[in-house]
């Protein structure tokens, strides 16, 4: 009698964890990945002179909560949400660094534009603080 109510109770047990591992959805929705690029834009690229004044780029820092590939929206101000089924191929911060320098050296004012870390010497550096990249649905 013992021993049937064992089998009994470790079946229901068996039965309720292994339910819990089924799920009742078909599957998740793909995600969908973009990426930052300053394709389809028209600019002008200028030359610069041989004696135009170097400059170093730093690696863009992000706010906090923006370190991640995911999308942020904002229903209200400061509350930071996340797109479920929409993400960034890396981190925004990651991306826009390649795209300022290629902006920079297409304006003509730089003779060259030096990507940080690096040993070349430069005369001026830019730092970018604060980056975020977010939607707003305010009302």
């Amino acid at each position: 009698m013992i021993s049937y109510r064992i089998v009994h109770a470790s079946c229901v047990v068996l039965a309720l964890v292994t339910s819990g591992c089924i799920s009742v959805r078909g599957g998740s929705e793909a995600a969908h990945t973009y990426q930052l690029s300053l394709e389809g834009a028209q600019r002008e690229v200028h030359a610069a002179d041989g004696n135009s004044p170097v400059v170093q780029l730093s690696p863009p820092q992000a706010e906090p909560g923006f370190e991640t590939p995911r999308m942020v929206y904002l229903k209200r101000p400061y509350e930071l949400e996340y797109f479920a089924a929409n993400q960034w191929a890396d981190t925004p911060a990651n991306m826009v660094a390649p795209l300022l320098a290629q902006s920079l050296s297409q304006s003509g004012i730089w003779r060259d534009v030096v990507l940080l870390p690096s040993l070349v010497p430069g005369d001026y550096r830019l730092d970018v603080y604060g980056f975020a990249l977010q939607q707003e649905f305010f009302q």
